[in-house]
């Protein structure tokens, strides 16, 4: 006999493994998700400077691009915080060795994305190519500096 509990139990089972999640030992689900995260704000930088020097897309599109780095950029300290240096990943242990710098590394480019929301809004085409630059300069900074080279 069928009892209505059976789509309650397989809810609760559902909710149990997506519990358990967090909490596996396996550093590849953390890194594949970091390396998703930085391949997704790289993503929409990229789009951004599309748009803006060869007009790919339609204009309007450059605010969604930088909302959606900005919402990225604040989730980079988060991701990195469980110190996974297995598996594949060009995450360098300075990351973790010097915590503080990166952190405040990634504090510069939610900032960067910040100014890309404004530089949007403002319809300055000029500021806007101004903080491109800085959004892609301190992306590079911080690869320079805390991701190892392509083996």
């Amino acid at each position: 006999m069928r009892t209505k509990s059976t789509p309650a139990a397989i809810a609760l089972l559902l909710l149990g493994a997506i519990g358990t999640t967090g909490a596996q030992t396996d550093a590849e689900p953390q890194v594949d998700y970091r390396r998703a995260l930085m391949q997704a704000q790289s993503g929409h930088l990229a789009a951004m400077f599309q748009i803006a020097a060869a007009g790919v897309a339609e204009p309007r599109y450059l605010e969604i691009h930088a909302r959606n780095l900005l919402e990225l950029t604040r989730m980079t300290e988060a991701a990195y915080e469980p110190r996974t240096e297995r598996g594949r990943t060009r995450a360098s242990p300075k990351i973790w060795d010097d915590w503080k710098g990166f952190v405040e590394m990634a504090q510069t480019m939610e900032r960067a994305a910040a100014d890309l929301v404004g530089a949007v809004a403002s319809g300055d085409r000029a500021l806007l190519a101004v903080k491109l630059d800085a959004a892609g300069d301190t992306c590079s900074g911080c690869h320079q500096k805390y991701r190892e080279k392509k083996r």
